[in-house]
């Protein structure tokens, strides 16, 4: 089974279980919770979790336990690809004054249109990395694009 886990703006996946706590009445997307999979997978059975853009809407501690959650549904061999904007990317570029303050405070804070689109913690790619591989995953990959970033892991 492969998961592709959204907040409200992502677009369902063919051939994945498509979660997300904000799209109502969308084809193909199962309205629930993005933090507790229980309901959704069992443990050991995912092939893939994709959870592109979660962690940054999510506080601090609850963005570890979901992914600790997450990590349970993993059958061994099987991959997770978490991403979200890297805090120390931003913070880097507003420091060397290659983001004003008004672009700073979007990309951290979200777009504020609706009441999901606000964000509620940050990580870095080496924290982010660290965060999985404490929770046993070896990690594959880490990508950055502008400032977003990626880790990939596998469960051994």
């Amino acid at each position: 089974m492969k998961v592709n886990l959204m907040w409200g703006q992502g677009h369902p996946l063919s051939g994945y279980l498509n979660v997300d706590p904000h799209t109502f009445g969308v084809e193909g997307v199962n309205t629930g919770d993005v933090t507790d999979l229980d309901g959704y997978v069992n443990d050991s059975e995912a092939t893939e979790i994709l959870a592109l853009d979660i962690i940054d809407f999510l506080p601090l501690d609850m963005a570890g336990k979901a992914m600790h959650n997450w990590v349970k549904k993993l059958r061994h061999g099987g991959k997770i690809v978490v991403g979200g904007t890297d805090v120390s990317l931003v913070c880097m570029m507003f420091n060397k004054k290659a983001l004003d303050l008004t672009q700073f405070n979007k990309i951290i804070h979200g777009e504020q249109k609706s009441g999901w689109d606000f964000k509620a913690s940050h990580l870095s790619i080496k924290e982010l990395a660290e965060l999985l591989e404490g929770l046993g995953l070896k990690i594959l990959k880490k990508r950055h694009s502008h400032f977003q970033m990626s880790v990939e892991a596998q469960r051994p």
